[in-house]
């Protein structure tokens, strides 16, 4: 059996119930679903391996801001960032 470490196990669990892969979700892609996949991977992240922001990103290839904006955008805390005319991400999570 080969050992996968926790993060990226959740990364590829959620990526699986999205119907997505790992690479999406670590990679470039900003579509709605791929984004949305990536915030809920790092909440489970967060609350179930009480990772810090700066070690979710990591796993995740993100910047520690980005987790946290991900963070509160998946919990509903943030306010939607406006995208040049184009409806804001956030404001469907």
């Amino acid at each position: 059996m080969i050992y996968e470490r926790p993060g990226a196990a959740i990364v590829r669990a959620v990526a699986h119930r999205h119907g997505l892969t790992f690479a999406d979700l670590v990679g470039r892609s900003q579509s709605r679903k791929v984004v949305i996949a990536r915030w809920e991977a790092m909440h489970q992240i967060h609350v179930e391996l009480k990772y810090s922001t700066s070690l979710i990103g990591r796993v995740v290839r993100r910047d520690h801001t980005t987790v946290i904006y991900g963070l509160r955008c998946f919990a509903g805390q943030r306010p939607p960032r406006k995208r040049s005319g184009k409806k804001a991400i956030c404001e469907s999570a």
